[in-house]
Protein backbone atom coordinates (compact mmCIF):
# COMPACT_ATOMS: atom_id res chain seq x y z
CA UNK A 1 0.00 0.00 0.00
CA UNK A 2 2.73 2.49 0.81
CA UNK A 3 3.03 2.73 -3.04
CA UNK A 4 0.08 3.39 -4.03
CA UNK A 5 0.04 6.22 -1.49
CA UNK A 6 3.37 7.29 -2.94
CA UNK A 7 2.14 7.03 -6.43
CA UNK A 8 -0.94 9.30 -4.77
CA UNK A 9 0.76 11.81 -3.09
CA UNK A 10 2.94 12.28 -6.39
CA UNK A 11 0.18 12.72 -8.29
CA UNK A 12 -1.46 15.61 -5.95
CA UNK A 13 1.77 17.81 -5.59
CA UNK A 14 1.94 17.83 -9.69
CA UNK A 15 -1.60 18.78 -9.67
CA UNK A 16 -0.85 21.45 -7.10
CA UNK A 17 2.17 22.93 -8.71
CA UNK A 18 0.17 23.35 -11.88
CA UNK A 19 -2.61 25.35 -9.97
CA UNK A 20 0.03 27.10 -8.50
CA UNK A 21 2.13 27.78 -12.09
CA UNK A 22 -1.37 28.77 -13.37
CA UNK A 23 -1.97 31.41 -10.73
CA UNK A 24 1.12 33.03 -10.91
CA UNK A 25 0.43 33.46 -14.71
CA UNK A 26 -2.89 35.04 -14.13
CA UNK A 27 -1.33 37.08 -11.63
CA UNK A 28 1.43 37.98 -13.93
CA UNK A 29 -1.27 39.29 -16.38
CA UNK A 30 -3.27 40.63 -14.58
CA UNK A 31 -0.45 43.39 -13.21
CA UNK A 32 0.64 43.87 -16.48
CA UNK A 33 -2.82 44.45 -17.90
CA UNK A 34 -3.14 47.04 -14.83
CA UNK A 35 0.17 48.73 -16.04
CA UNK A 36 -0.17 48.83 -19.13
CA UNK A 37 -4.34 50.63 -18.64
CA UNK A 38 -2.65 53.54 -16.30
CA UNK A 39 -0.06 54.25 -19.00
CA UNK A 40 -1.46 54.02 -22.37
CA UNK A 41 -3.31 57.13 -22.42
CA UNK A 42 -0.13 59.17 -21.23
CA UNK A 43 1.56 57.72 -23.89
CA UNK A 44 -1.13 58.38 -26.07
CA UNK A 45 -1.19 62.64 -24.74
CA UNK A 46 2.90 62.29 -24.84
CA UNK A 47 2.62 60.81 -28.23
CA UNK A 48 0.62 63.72 -29.45
CA UNK A 49 2.77 66.14 -27.60
CA UNK A 50 5.37 65.13 -29.85
CA UNK A 51 4.00 65.51 -33.01
CA UNK A 52 2.78 69.06 -32.17
CA UNK A 53 5.99 70.05 -31.38
CA UNK A 54 7.61 68.40 -34.71
CA UNK A 55 4.63 70.72 -36.73
CA UNK A 56 5.62 73.61 -34.48
CA UNK A 57 9.41 73.49 -35.28
CA UNK A 58 8.62 73.09 -38.79
CA UNK A 59 6.65 75.65 -38.82
CA UNK A 60 9.34 78.23 -37.12
CA UNK A 61 12.09 77.11 -39.46
CA UNK A 62 10.10 78.04 -42.26
CA UNK A 63 8.21 81.08 -40.60
CA UNK A 64 4.51 80.63 -41.41
CA UNK A 65 2.79 77.81 -41.14
CA UNK A 66 3.04 74.91 -43.31
CA UNK A 67 2.08 71.86 -41.58
CA UNK A 68 -1.10 72.14 -39.81
CA UNK A 69 -1.67 70.13 -36.17
CA UNK A 70 -5.04 69.35 -35.30
CA UNK A 71 -6.35 67.56 -32.38
CA UNK A 72 -9.89 66.19 -33.77
CA UNK A 73 -10.78 64.81 -30.47
CA UNK A 74 -9.13 62.78 -27.14
CA UNK A 75 -8.36 59.72 -29.04
CA UNK A 76 -7.25 61.66 -32.67
CA UNK A 77 -4.89 64.18 -34.38
CA UNK A 78 -4.30 64.91 -38.02
CA UNK A 79 -1.59 66.33 -39.50
CA UNK A 80 -1.68 68.01 -43.64
CA UNK A 81 0.17 70.28 -45.53
CA UNK A 82 -1.58 73.92 -44.64
CA UNK A 83 -4.10 74.11 -48.02
CA UNK A 84 -3.50 70.55 -48.54
CA UNK A 85 -5.44 67.48 -48.80
CA UNK A 86 -3.04 64.73 -47.45
CA UNK A 87 -3.34 63.76 -44.34
CA UNK A 88 -1.11 62.36 -41.42
CA UNK A 89 -3.88 60.62 -39.05
CA UNK A 90 -3.42 59.14 -35.38
CA UNK A 91 -5.42 57.27 -33.50
CA UNK A 92 -5.84 55.90 -29.81
CA UNK A 93 -8.40 52.81 -29.14
CA UNK A 94 -9.06 52.99 -25.30
CA UNK A 95 -10.22 49.59 -24.98
CA UNK A 96 -7.39 47.55 -26.87
CA UNK A 97 -5.15 50.40 -26.30
CA UNK A 98 -4.05 49.99 -30.31
CA UNK A 99 -2.18 53.41 -31.46
CA UNK A 100 -2.11 53.71 -35.33
CA UNK A 101 -0.50 56.11 -37.34
CA UNK A 102 -1.51 56.62 -41.07
CA UNK A 103 -0.68 58.41 -43.91
CA UNK A 104 -1.13 57.04 -47.49
CA UNK A 105 0.73 59.92 -49.65
CA UNK A 106 3.81 58.48 -48.67
CA UNK A 107 2.76 54.65 -47.56
CA UNK A 108 2.77 54.76 -43.65
CA UNK A 109 0.55 52.39 -41.91
CA UNK A 110 2.10 51.79 -38.23
CA UNK A 111 0.90 50.26 -35.10
CA UNK A 112 1.75 50.43 -31.76
CA UNK A 113 0.52 48.97 -28.53
CA UNK A 114 1.80 49.87 -25.02
CA UNK A 115 3.91 46.71 -23.24
CA UNK A 116 5.24 46.16 -20.14
CA UNK A 117 9.20 45.78 -20.32
CA UNK A 118 10.55 43.44 -18.03
CA UNK A 119 12.64 45.55 -15.23
CA UNK A 120 12.50 46.35 -11.83
CA UNK A 121 10.09 49.51 -12.70
CA UNK A 122 7.62 47.82 -14.98
CA UNK A 123 7.98 50.10 -17.54
CA UNK A 124 5.67 50.80 -20.30
CA UNK A 125 6.30 51.28 -23.61
CA UNK A 126 5.25 51.65 -26.89
CA UNK A 127 5.93 48.28 -29.24
CA UNK A 128 5.69 47.97 -33.02
CA UNK A 129 3.95 44.61 -34.39
CA UNK A 130 8.07 43.39 -34.71
CA UNK A 131 7.67 43.94 -30.73
CA UNK A 132 10.41 47.10 -30.64
CA UNK A 133 9.81 49.69 -28.47
CA UNK A 134 9.97 53.07 -29.56
CA UNK A 135 10.40 56.26 -27.46
CA UNK A 136 7.26 58.71 -28.56
CA UNK A 137 10.28 60.85 -29.93
CA UNK A 138 11.20 58.19 -32.41
CA UNK A 139 7.73 57.59 -33.31
CA UNK A 140 7.09 61.00 -34.02
CA UNK A 141 10.30 61.92 -36.47
CA UNK A 142 9.56 58.64 -38.38
CA UNK A 143 6.33 58.83 -39.22
CA UNK A 144 6.52 63.02 -39.47
CA UNK A 145 9.46 63.33 -41.50
CA UNK A 146 8.53 61.23 -44.66
CA UNK A 147 4.98 62.75 -44.46
CA UNK A 148 6.04 66.27 -44.69
CA UNK A 149 8.86 65.38 -47.37
CA UNK A 150 5.90 63.58 -49.62
CA UNK A 151 3.47 66.35 -48.87
CA UNK A 152 6.08 69.64 -50.11
CA UNK A 153 7.41 66.99 -52.94
CA UNK A 154 4.02 66.73 -54.42
CA UNK A 155 3.01 69.47 -53.37
CA UNK A 156 -0.29 68.32 -51.57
Amino acid sequence: MLDLDRWAESVDKEIRQEQESRASVREEFIIRRKLIEGHAIRLWNELIDEFRARCDAFNSLKGHPVIVFDQSGVYSFTVRRDGGIDTLTGTYDPVTNFIGVTARSCRLYESYQPQVIASGDGQVVLASKNDRSYACSEIAENCLGPFIKSCLRANI
